[in-house]
Parts: structure tokens; sequence; C-alpha cells
């Protein structure tokens, strides 16, 4: 027969082994170290009870009240706990091994440094409960209650979490590699609402379709984890690892991920809308069909990643790498990509519509039929890009680079490439109508059908440029220089030519019926069947010229002195006001060399804040030159505007084109000084992105950066020459 026990009796350190205390009053009892291996304490009363140091292993204690019940290093491996009261009970560092806590209350308890590994604690009631460092690797916590549970450095690796709610938890440094955490079969999901996991491990987690807002892993490290369609809005995961992480169809609303690694993430189909992804890393990463509308993006990594069909409406990418990524129908409308590297991107049918690109390096892109009507495109880099049916119309290409870009068919109706460098490019069957190409480059441009009607190429360089069957109808070509340019069938009915230089141009077949062709300079020009008739500006010597070389003056008829007369006063108009239009260009030009010395600025002050140089720096020179620069041109402005308003400002034809010729070196000087200083942060940001490159381990070399920089590495010390010849690989073209 048992032996009776007593509430708040002394039996510490007796041997109860498999005894029967079933529904006994044993509150407050003293039970310190005592053996009670297999017993049964069923219903039991053990509130308040001192169980320090007892072995209980393998006891049914199914239903029992344990609450404030002292089981500090007690021994509970395999024990039963179903729907036991364990509310504020002290289990620290106790030892719950594969035990059975079904359902069991226990709200408040603490668990610090307990073994539950293994344990079962499904749909057991642990708000608030204290987990600190305690082992529940492989545990069952299916539906568990943990509100607000202090979890910090738990190890919760290949736990099951299916269904729990975890709102309010603390977990900083927890370990749930390998946990499950995805909804139970009723299709509840688990809940993360507000947890704390800074530097937590969750590496292979399964946390698919979790519900995770407003929770904070910073820090922590997700590779290789699933977060498919998980609720993860507000979400921190500033500097986590989140390294081929799966979260396909997650959506991360306004979420942080700022210096978050997601190198080789699967982010497709995920809502990213107004995320926060400063300098976050996500080379090579899946974000087909992702939406970013207004999310951050600024310094981010994206080179290789494929945003094909993504969603990056009003976005922000200043200064994003997006070198060979995939935006092939991407969606940019509004999106801000300022000093972005988009070198040998896919942009295929992108939209890109009033996007904002100042700055940017597109060199050897592929934009076909992309849209970029009404973009801010001044200072881009397109060399040797493809843009054959791009839309650019109401486009800014102001001091564009398009070096042997590919333009056919493209639309760049009202366009404006003022002093853009075209040269080599070929815009063959483009639409050009009203576009802006003052003082532009256009040397061994190919412009074969190209549609140019009523736009502006003052003072443009179109040298050996081709021009067979282009529509130049109504063009304003003030000045302009054709040298060896091939017109041959062109239209330039019209056309404003005054002071433009047609040195060895051919214009056979051209028309040139009702052009102004005033102080033309026609030296070995061919003109085989050419058309001029109503030609103002047009001596009776030069027409006689012409026809001998094959032009053809059907329709032309001798003015009587009246006429003539009437004619010379409008020329002398019409040179004040192309002087005026001039001037217009000069001080456009004069604009952006403004704005290329804010932006420096805004460069220096981005550099001082990563503490890269200080106040007194090389950039204090630069920005002064500039400014007497930009000071020198508002003078020549001011001057050349002056005389312009004079009366018989020009006496003769020499004096005009000296005046006009004037403008454009103004222009010319004014542009070249723009370049330099656009060109500071262009050429310094680079060396600066490189020096992150080189601290990849798959390098091996060891960077110094040097505050000039004139001279960006002191040092590099290369760990070997295998290492070296890979970063070469990577990063040596001319890319």
């Amino acid at each position: 027969m048992s032996e009776k026990l007593h509430p708040a009796g002394d039996y510490a350190g007796r041997d109860f082994r498999g005894k029967n205390f079933s529904n006994e009053d044993l509150s407050r009892i003293n039970l310190k170290g005592a053996k009670l291996q297999n017993a049964i304490l069923r219903q039991t009363n053990l509130t308040g009870a001192n169980l320090i140091g007892a072995d209980l292993t393998d006891a049914d204690l199914r239903g029992a009240i344990l609450c404030r019940a002292d089981l500090s290093n007690a021994m509970l491996n395999g024990a039963k706990l179903q729907g036991a009261n364990l509310v504020c009970a002290c289990l620290y560092d106790a030892d719950l091994q594969k035990a059975n806590l079904t359902e069991a209350f226990l709200r408040g308890a603490n668990f610090s440094k307990a073994n539950l590994s293994n344990a079962i604690l499904i749909k057991a009631s642990m708000r608030g409960a204290k987990l600190e460092e305690s082992i529940l690797v492989g545990a069952n916590l299916t539906n568990a209650e943990l509100i607000r549970a202090n979890l910090i450095k738990a190890n919760l690796e290949s736990a099951i979490l299916r269904g729990a709610s975890l709102t309010n938890a603390v977990m900083d440094g927890a370990n749930l590699n390998r946990a499950e955490l995805q909804p139970d079969e009723e299709h509840n999901q688990t809940v993360i609402m507000s947890v704390q996991l800074v530097g937590a491990s969750l590496r292979d987690t399964n946390l698919r379709r979790a519900k995770m807002g407003r929770s904070n892993f910073s820090n922590a490290d997700l590779s290789n984890a699933d977060l498919s369609y998980a609720e993860l809005l507000n979400t921190d995961f500033e500097s986590a690892i989140l390294k081929k992480t799966n979260l396909t169809g997650a959506d991360l609303g306004g979420a942080g991920l700022a210096n978050a690694n997601l190198t080789q993430a699967n982010l497709s189909y995920t809502k990213l809308r107004g995320t926060f992804l400063r300098k976050a890393i996500l080379e090579d990463a899946d974000l087909q069909s992702a939406q970013l509308q207004g999310a951050y993006l600024g310094e981010a990594n994206l080179s290789r990643a494929n945003l094909t069909n993504a969603n990056l409406t009003r976005a922000r990418l200043r200064s994003v790498n997006l070198t060979e990524a995939k935006l092939n129908h991407a969606e940019l409308r509004g999106a801000f990509l300022g000093l972005a590297m988009l070198y040998k991107t896919e942009l295929k049918k992108a939209s890109l519509e009033g996007a904002d690109l100042t700055g940017a390096n597109l060199g050897h892109s592929i934009l076909q039929e992309a849209n970029l009507s009404r973009a801010n495109l001044t200072a881009v880099n397109f060399n040797e890009a493809d843009l054959t049916d791009a839309q650019l119309n109401g486009a800014d290409l102001s001091d564009a680079s398009m070096c042997k870009a590919q333009l056919m068919g493209a639309k760049l109706a009202g366009a404006r490439l003022a002093a853009a460098d075209l040269s080599d490019a070929v815009l063959t069957n483009s639409c050009l109508l009203r576009a802006n190409f003052g003082d532009a480059n256009l040397f061994r441009a190919n412009l074969q059908g190209a549609e140019l009607s009523r736009s502006y190429l003052c003072g443009a360089n179109l040298e050996s440029a081709i021009l067979v069957e282009a529509d130049l109808r109504g063009a304003n070509l003030l000045h302009a220089c054709f040298l060896k340019a091939d017109l041959t069938g062109s239209y330039l009915n019209r056309s404003y030519l005054s002071y433009a230089d047609l040195t060895q141009t051919t214009l056979d077949l051209a028309d040139l019926s009702s052009a102004v062709l005033a102080n033309i300079v026609w030296t070995e020009t061919t003109v085989k069947g050419t058309r001029f008739a109503e030609n103002r500006g047009l001596s009776e010597a030069q027409r006689q010229d012409l026809e001998k070389k094959g032009a053809n003056f059907g329709s032309f008829s001798t003015l009587d002195t009246h006429q003539l007369l009437e004619d010379l006063d409008r020329l002398v108009s019409e040179s004040k006001m192309d002087a005026q239009e001039r001037l217009l260009d000069l001080k456009g030009a004069i604009e952006r060399l403004e704005e290329a010395i804010e932006r420096v600025k805004d460069f220096q002050s981005s550099l001082e804040k990563r503490g890269i140089l200080d106040s007194t720096s090389y950039f204090d020179e630069k920005i002064s030159t500039a400014k007497k620069e930009l000071d020198c041109s508002r003078e020549k402005l001011e001057e050349y505007g002056k005389r312009v308003n004079q009366d018989d400002v020009f006496q003769d034809t020499q004096e005009f084109l000296l005046f006009v010729t004037g403008i454009r070196q103004a222009i010319f000087q004014t542009v070249d000084c723009k370049k330099i200083y656009e060109s500071i942060w262009i050429v310094a940001k680079p060396p600066l992105m490189i020096v992150d490159i080189l601290q990849n381990p798959k390098y091996d070399i060891e960077t110094c950066e040097d505050e000039d920089l004139d001279e960006d590495f002191d040092t590099w010390d290369v760990g070997n020459e295998e290492s070296f010849q890979r970063f070469l690989k990577d990063y040596g073209s001319d890319g």
C-alpha cells in the first residue's frame, strides 16, 4: 500500500518510483531530488511544489496542476503532461526530451535552458513563456500559442511550428534551421507578427504562407528558406542573408531590406511595393513579374537579375547596378534611374515613359521597341545600344552619347538631342519630326530615309553622314556642317540652310525648292538633277554655277529690284532671329552645365557621408574651376545678347558668320566643360563599386582605398594568380 503524502510535507530525496498519487492534494510539497520515475500523478494538485532535481522520467502527469511549481533541473524525459497546468512554473534547465505536453497550460512558465528536444507541444498554451536558450530541436509545436514568448537564442532546428502563433515573441539569435512554419493541415497559418528574430538562423526553414508582418529579421540567416506566399508586410530584413531563399508570391510591402543579401533568391510574383532595398544584393535573383511600385533600390546590386515583366513604376533606382540584367517587358514609368548602371542590360519592349535616367550607362544594352517617351535621358550613355523601333518621342537626350547606337525605325518626334553625340549611329527610317539636334554630332551617322521635317539642326555636325532620301522639309539647318555628306534624293523643301557648309556634299536628285540658301559654301558640291525653285539667298552667279553642274532651275524666275530689296530685308531680319535662336542654344548649354555642377556637389556630399573625402578634398577645386567656366559662359551669353539687341547689328554676311561661329564655339566650350564635370562622378563611381567587388572572397584580393581619387587604390594584394584572373574575366571587359 502506497504511503500517504500530505500537502506541504517534506519528502526530499525519497523514492516513489512507480507509485500512484492520482487526484491527491500535494500542494507546496517538498519532493526535491525525489525519485518519481513512472509515478502516476494524474489530476494531482502540485501547486507550488518543490521538485527541484526530481526524476520524473516517464511519469504520468496528465491533467496535473503544477502552477508555480519549481522543476528546475528536473528529469522529465518521456513524461506525459497532456493537459497539465504549469502556469508560471519554473522548469529552468529541466530535461523534457520526448515529453508530451499536448494542450498543456504553460503561460508564463520558465523553460530557460530547458531541453525540449522532440517534445510534443501541440496546441500548448505558452503565452509569455520564457524559453531563452532552450533546446527545442525537432519539437512539435503545431498550433502552439507562443504570443510574447521569449525564445532568445532558442534552438528550434527542425522544429514543427505549423499553424503556431508567435505574435510579439522575441527570438533574437534563435536557430530555426529547417523548421516547419507552413500552415497546418486545416490551412491555419503560422502567425509570427511583430516577432523579434534579430540574428536568428532560419536556414532551410519552411515558412510557406506564414504570417510574419512587422517582425524583425535584421541580420538573420534565411538562406534557402521557403517563404513563398508568406505575409511579410513592414517586416525588417536589414542586413539579413536570404541567399537562394524562395519568396515566390510573398507580400513584402513596406518591408526593409537595406543591405540584405538576396543573391539567387526567387522573388518572382513577389509584392515589394514601397519596399526599402537600399544597397541590397540581388545578383542573379529571379524577380519576374515582381511588383516593385515605389520601391527604393538606391545603390542596390541587381546584376544579372531577371526582372522580366516586373513593375517598377515610380521606383527609386539611383546608382543601381543592373549590369546584364533582364528587364524585358518591365514597367518603369516615372522611375528614377539617375547614374544607374545598365550595361548590356535587356530592356526589350520595356516601358520607361517619363523615367529619369540622367547620367545612366546603357552601353551595349538592348532596348528594341522600348518606350522612352518623355524620359529624361540627359548625359546618358547609349554607346552601341540597340534602340531599334524604340519610342523616344519628347525625350530629353541632351549631351547623351549614342556612338554606334542602332536606332533603325526609332520614334524621336519632338525629342531633344542638343549637343548629343550620334557619331556612326544608325537612324535609318527613323522618325525625327521636330526633333532638336542643335550642335549635335552626327558624324558618319546613317539617316537614310529618316523623317526630319521641321527638325532643328542648327550648328549640327553631319560630316560624312548618309541622308539619302531623308525628309528634311522645313528643317532649320543654320550653320550646319554637311562636309562630304550624302543627301542624294533628299527632301529639303522650305528648309533653312543659311551659312551651312556643303563642301563636297552630294545633293544629286535632291529637292531644295523654296529653301533659304543664303551664304552657303558650295565648294565641290554635286547637284546633278537637284531641283531648285523660289530660293532666297541664292545669287545669280551661284545659280549659273549650279546649273553648269547639272542642277534643275526649271521654275526659277528673275526678281526685279524691288523684290530683291524685300528679299534682302527679310534675310537681315532673319539673321537677327537666327542669332537669337543660337543664343537660346547657348543658354540651354549653360543650364545643363549648372545641373552638372549640382550633381558633382551632390556626389561629393555622398562621399563625405561615407567618410571617403573631407570637405577640402579634390572636389572643392574641381567645383571652383567649374563655376569659373560657368561665369565665363554667362558673360559670353550676356555679351552676345546685348549685341543682338542693337540696331544694324550685322553689316555684312561675313560679320554674321563670325558671330554665329563665336556662339557655336561658346556652346562647344560649355558642353565640353559640362562633360568633364559630368564625368567626375561617372568615372569616380566605378572604382568605388570595384572596392566592394574585390572584397568578394571569390577573388581573394585585398584593397586599400586612397583618399585621393586620382589614385583609387594604393595597393592591390593579390592572393593568387588564379583568383586575380577570375576577377579579370568577370570585370576586365570594356564594361
